[in-house]
C-alpha cells in the first residue's frame, strides 16, 4: 500500500512545496474545527503510527496535534441513503468525454517514462495508473479543498458510526493517514 501511495502521489506531480505547508496541508484551505491536539485516542493513534511506521512518536504527535476536525467530511463519505440508485450512464458521460481523454493522452505522453518504470516495479499496467489518477484529480487540476492532515485524521479518529463498513474504513483511514506521514517525514525540505 504504501508504495502504491508513493507511485500515485509520484505520478501525479505531488509536489508538497506547492500544495502543502509543514504540516502536510494546503496552504489555501485554513482549519476549521476543533484541534485534536489534547484527545487521547490522538495521543493513542500517534504512538501506535509512529511504532508501526518507525517514526518519531514525538514528530508523529506534534503533527497529529495540528489536524482539525472537518465537520462536513464524515457526512461526505456515507452512503446514498436506500433507495437512491446510482445512475450509470451519467456517472460515464462524466468521465469518458472529450477534454478528459485528450487530458489523459496529454498527461500519459508527459510522463510515459515514469509510468513505464512504475509499470515494471510494480506491475500496474500505465493505463489503469492513468485512469485513476484521471478519476481521482482530473490530472492534477481538482487537488480538492480540504488539507490532507485533517482529512485523514477526521477519518481515522471521526469516522461515521453509521457507515455499515465503518470498522473496515477507519482502518483504511489511519493505514492512509500512516502513509501520508510517511511521506510527509521522508520529504521535509519539500513540504
Amino acid at each position: 500500500m504504501a508504495a502504491s501511495l508513493a507511485l500515485i502521489t509520484g505520478l501525479i506531480g505531488w509536489v508538497p512545496d506547492a500544495h502543502a505547508s509543514k504540516s502536510g496541508t494546503r496552504r489555501d484551505s485554513a482549519p476549521s474545527g476543533p484541534a485534536y491536539g489534547q484527545r487521547s485516542d490522538v495521543r493513542e493513534l500517534a504512538d501506535h503510527l509512529a511504532t508501526q511506521h518507525s517514526l518519531p512518536k514525538a514528530w508523529v504527535r506534534q503533527q497529529l496535534a495540528q489536524a482539525h476536525y472537518i465537520q462536513s467530511i464524515p457526512r461526505l463519505v456515507l452512503p446514498p441513503a436506500p433507495g437512491q440508485r446510482k445512475n450509470w450512464a451519467a456517472y460515464r458521460d462524466r468521465f469518458i468525454e472529450p477534454k478528459r481523454i485528450e487530458a489523459g493522452l496529454a498527461f500519459w505522453r508527459e510522463h510515459r517514462q515514469a509510468l513505464s518504470r512504475a509499470e515494471a516495479q510494480y506491475g500496474v499496467p500505465a493505463d489503469i495508473i492513468v485512469g485513476i489518477i484521471g478519476v481521482e484529480t482530473y490530472y492534477g487540476r481538482h487537488l480538492g479543498n480540504y488539507r490532507i492532515l485533517d482529512a485523514l485524521t477526521t477519518l481515522s479518529l471521526d469516522f461515521p458510526a453509521e457507515h455499515p463498513r465503518a470498522s473496515e474504513r477507519r482502518d483504511f483511514f489511519r493505514a492512509e493517514l500512516g502513509h501520508f506521514l510517511v511521506q510527509l517525514k521522508r520529504y521535509p525540505k519539500r513540504s
